[in-house]
């Protein structure tokens, strides 16, 4: 026997006695193979099975699985990083909140008073300047009150998506059924509180609304106003009558206390009694309230769709030449939408909130002056800008959930698939429809604005 075959016979647990006998023989007359076999390392090594000194190929696998997929530094600089945006937040609401308390409050102070009042104590009728600031207190309350309960509307929704995103104590029922339930009972709330449609007589106490047309029957003790609809006196009123986008019909024996106007440029006043200044159409004002949903005209309702619906579909093709030029500085804003859907909704809202109040102050003011209502389509084209582009990052995160992909073609997709939903709402609920899209362009800034920092996206 050599030492080649006594090595494999030393390997192995159990021999024969024919084999033992050899590899006795072996080792008294072999010397090396003698001293491996009294080495008691070297047995417990030949004895050893291969998988105990070798590691299995899956352990780099299981040890990289076992350890976080983020290093502890890059998670600690993104809660602070998380933090200092809350704070920020925070603290442009409370600012925001005290900006627009002390201006209401101010406001609060003018237009409860009488416009014949304001007329009377800066220079009369004759006074140019009390002319002007005649215009801008009748439109500033048209407006204002008009536009109360889509404020209201958006506050809710900032309130409610607050609710969601931060970090709340557990509740005994699911926080998105509290959520719901807050949120359906403000939308009743603030429905019952603003009717859109149908017509109302007044009692007792003003009178708003948005587009229903109102009736006063025997008197109101406080300003009758309305964003588009018609304003029909047939008593007292002890303060203004103003309609932005409706007509003024004061019949025979009626009587205003305060000053009449009518951005339709049509106030009948015939046998009417009128103490402060009368405001006939705001310039380009009557061309565009032609259309107005407060008009009696019966194909005025299906115009005002018509205009609605192609003013969404022209900003969706406008949105999408935006993913198409740009498409490559919209992923990132895409990625972030897709991380965290409810912080970037949450600051897309109160981006809409702001940009919905600077731009309700500037035309209220050009509506006020004679040739600033022809700047008033501008104002409106760049406070769109940045929600084309939001509608453009939505259909960005669409394409890559439906395709997989961030090809700009495929953004496309998503932006159709908005087209549908939103020209869809349009023929049965416009203000659904409104809504919509103003939620879906808010997704898409609040994307934007969270990356504003990291890429060059910029409208």
């Amino acid at each position: 026997m050599d030492c080649g075959a006594s090595r494999s016979l030393l390997k192995q647990s159990r021999l024969s006695s024919d084999q033992e006998a050899l590899l006795a023989a072996h080792l008294a007359s072999c010397a090396a193979c003698a001293d491996d076999e009294a080495d008691a390392i070297g047995q417990l090594l030949r004895h050893a099975h291969l998988s105990a000194v070798h590691p299995s190929p899956t352990l780099t696998a299981t040890i990289m699985a076992r350890l976080p997929q983020v290093a502890p530094g890059v998670l600690y600089a993104r809660e602070q990083q998380q933090e200092r945006w809350r704070q920020l937040l925070s603290g442009l609401g409370l600012v925001l909140a005290s900006v627009i308390v002390v201006l209401v409050s101010l406001w609060q102070g003018v237009t409860t008073r009488s416009s014949a009042a304001i007329l009377a104590g800066w220079g009369g009728r004759t006074s140019a300047f009390a002319h002007f600031l005649l215009r801008l207190i009748l439109v500033s309350k048209s407006v204002l009150q008009g536009s109360t309960p889509l404020v209201a509307l958006l506050l809710m929704l900032v309130v409610l998506t607050g609710v969601v995103v931060q970090r709340l104590p557990r509740l005994w029922l699911p926080r998105a059924v509290v959520t719901t339930v807050l949120g359906l009972g403000l939308v009743v709330a603030v429905l019952a509180r603003y009717p859109t449609s149908g017509s109302s007589s007044v009692l007792q106490g003003g009178r708003h609304s948005v587009q229903a047309p109102i009736t006063v029957v025997t008197g109101a003790a406080g300003d009758v106003l309305s964003l588009f609809g018609d304003i029909r006196v047939q008593g007292y009123i002890q303060g203004d009558v103003a309609t932005l986008g409706g007509k003024v019909i004061l019949t025979p024996g009626s009587i205003v206390d305060g000053s009449v106007l009518s951005g339709a440029g049509s106030v009948q006043t015939t046998g009417a009694q009128i103490v402060g200044g009368v405001i006939d159409g705001l310039g380009p004002v009557p061309a565009l309230a032609e259309v107005a949903p407060g008009s009696n005209n019966a194909a005025q309702g299906g115009l005002t769709r018509l205009g609605g619906m192609l003013g969404a579909l022209v900003t969706l093709l406008l949105a999408g030449l935006w993913l198409m030029l740009q498409g490559e500085r919209l992923c990132s804003a895409s990625e972030q939408l897709q991380r965290a859907p409810l912080k970037v909704l949450g600051l897309g809202l109160a981006a809409t909130l702001v940009l919905g109040t600077l731009c309700l102050a500037i035309s209220t003011i050009l509506a006020a002056t004679l040739f600033g209502t022809v700047l008033i389509p501008l104002v409106l084209l760049v406070v769109h800008l940045p929600y084309i582009q939001g509608i453009a990052i939505v259909g960005q995160a669409l394409g890559h959930r439906i395709a997989g992909s961030d090809e700009p073609v495929h953004g496309l997709w998503g932006i159709g698939m908005q087209a549908v939903v939103v020209i869809s709402l349009a023929f049965v609920a416009p203000i659904a429809s409104l809504v919509t899209f103003y939620l879906l362009g808010s997704l898409g800034l609040g994307a934007a604005l969270f990356t504003s920092r990291h890429s060059q996206i910029s409208f």
